[in-house]
Parts: C-alpha cells; structure tokens; sequence
C-alpha cells in the first residue's frame, strides 16, 4: 500500500503484434507442412509463454490460414509496460531505453529480437496521455499507437505519455 494521499502511476494497456505470411522454412512441401502442424498445434502455449512474460489474457488469434501460412495476431493487456519489454526487444543488448523525469516517462527501443521475428504492424493502446511518438498512425479515440515495422527504413518506437494517476 501507498502512503495515504499518493498516487500510483498507471501504466498498464493494451498490446498487439500483427504478423503477416508466416511460413516454414522447410525445403519441401512435406516438411512446411509437417512444421505449420507443429506451429498450429503450439499456440496455446505461445499464449501461456506470453502471459509468463507478463501479458494478462495473453491471445493468439490466426486469419488467412492454409496447411502452409498463415497471418497472426498476438495480444494482451499490460499493468506496466516495463514488464513487457523483454518482449519488445533484446534486453541483453541494451536496444531499449526508457526515461522519466517527474511524470513523464519517455520510451524508445530498436525493433530487433522481437519474439522470434519482428512483426509487420506493432500497435499499443494506452489510456494516460500520449505526448509525442514516432507512429505511422495514432488514433486519438482509442489511444491507439501504430508502427509498420517490417518493411519500414526507420526500425525505432518511441513515445512520451504522462500517466493517469491511480488512487
């Protein structure tokens, strides 16, 4: 418990990797499809792996599927982003970086080393303030930040938000 009177900072939201034509690397056809087999099969514990590493219903949801790609969509809610960033990034590399002074907290990572693979599309929702961000596209209503990142020139998100305070 907080001192009576203090405000916690709330950082928690909403996450969303989109990963378009994930395919096997097998040589032949047999193989691809014997290792999307395996891939479908695996998903829900993908799912389990995600909520271990600090996503709350953590979900995998699949569109486009054949026996030889398909695209996914990895979600989950946060109660502070600073616990996924070992999602987010290699942390060992040190390719993230995130700043407060007084109450704002500024974040930046290189999107690299992303859960295997990085994603086509990153996008966050988050309830507090959005200051400023490096996102193709922000949605005001939904406070949905939103990153191309596979194809893009510029592999960096960043963004500054002041927290809503929790009481």
């Amino acid at each position: 418990m907080g001192a009576p009177g203090k405000r916690r900072k709330n950082l928690s939201g909403n996450v969303t990797f989109k990963f378009k034509s994930i395919s096997s690397s097998e040589e032949n056809a047999a193989a691809q499809k014997a290792e999307m087999n395996d891939f479908y099969r695996d998903l829900a514990k993908t799912a389990d792996n995600l909520k271990e590493w600090g996503l709350k219903n953590a979900t995998v949801d699949l569109s486009n599927q054949t026996p030889f790609k398909c695209d996914a969509a990895l979600k989950g809610g946060f109660e502070n982003i600073l616990s996924i960033l070992p999602l987010l990034g290699e942390t060992e590399k040190n390719d993230f970086e995130v700043t407060r002074i007084d109450n704002l907290f500024s974040m930046r990572w290189e999107v690299k080393g992303m859960i295997a693979d990085s994603p086509d599309i990153f996008s966050l929702e988050y309830r507090g303030e959005i200051l400023d961000h490096n996102a193709q596209s922000y949605d005001p209503e939904a406070q949905t930040l939103r990153w191309t990142v596979k194809d893009s020139d510029n592999r960096s998100i960043s963004f500054r938000v002041r927290p809503r305070a929790n009481n």
